[in-house]
């Protein structure tokens, strides 16, 4: 069920890179350089709003196994289409959720399964995907890489699709994460390749990913209980480079505000 989204303003223009030429563009959708071609994408009845950040509240009044996220509207996103590699990135402003397990912020992309609209689930139902999900555990971040390929209505954070990770420490304020797809590699890392861990012979390149897929950004609750309205996480930029359109989308640092309905 999709959200009522209202527009307060957009503070800025996002630069595009392209290769033909530089550009400007005012963005229906604030805050990315795609347009309206975003969308939210929360289970049940999560919140999400921006105000000089992404925030996200996976949370719903009611149970965990919530995720509040936003995802790209149009199945055209594969970095397969590309021939080269594609980095997908986020940086974390600040963390706010108080539970000290599993809860998780993720980027990941998924084909579409040849479905027309982007579904709540996406990241169990559809086949094939990689996500990069930087996790608690423990009052300890992990940032762990998983792929799943021909497996629909399954989870990917499982050790049997985990492909690395990375031991981030205790906090995660101002930190910039990402994974950079490339053919039949992956390279997964935090603060602009401080940390770095890379996997080879993934099934980046086969043909169950030589489709359309989404991008997806979002925060999971996964504690089998309401976490509030309090609990969130901001990001202050959502970066994939290259988008295969323009060449850079960039989300972040611009006003929504945003209304549940009930």
């Amino acid at each position: 069920m999709r959200r009522g989204i209202h527009l307060a303003g957009v503070a800025g223009l996002c630069l595009l890179v392209s290769t033909l030429a530089w550009g400007w563009i005012d963005d229906s959708f604030p805050g990315t350089s795609l347009g309206s071609d975003w969308d939210w994408n929360h289970m049940g009845s999560c919140g999400g709003s921006v105000n000089g950040g992404l925030i996200l509240n996976p949370s719903d009044g009611a149970s965990g196994w919530r995720q509040s996220a936003i995802v790209t509207e149009q199945p055209t996103y594969s970095w397969v289409t590309l021939g080269g590699a594609v980095s997908y990135t986020y940086t974390i402003s600040s963390w706010n959720l108080t539970s000290n397990n599993n809860v998780a912020a993720r980027m990941y992309v998924s084909t579409a399964d040849g479905l027309g609209s982007p579904d709540p689930w996406d990241d169990y139902n559809n086949s094939n995907g990689v996500m990069a999900e930087l996790s608690l555990a423990g009052g300890n971040f992990w940032l762990n890489l998983f792929q799943k390929t021909g497996e629909g209505h399954t989870s990917y954070n499982n050790e049997g699709h985990k492909l690395g990770f990375l031991n981030v420490g205790s906090s995660v304020n101002g930190y910039t994460f990402g994974m950079t797809l490339s053919n039949g590699a992956a390279s997964l890392w935090y603060n602009n390749g401080v940390s770095t861990m890379s996997s080879s012979g993934m099934a980046l390149a086969t043909a169950a990913f030589n489709q359309n897929t989404r991008a997806y950004v979002g925060v999971i609750n996964g504690t089998g209980s309401d976490l509030g309205p309090g609990e969130t996480v901001t990001f202050s930029n959502v970066k994939v480079i290259p988008e295969p359109a323009v060449g850079v989308l960039l989300l972040g640092g611009l006003g929504f505000l945003w209304r549940r309905r009930r």
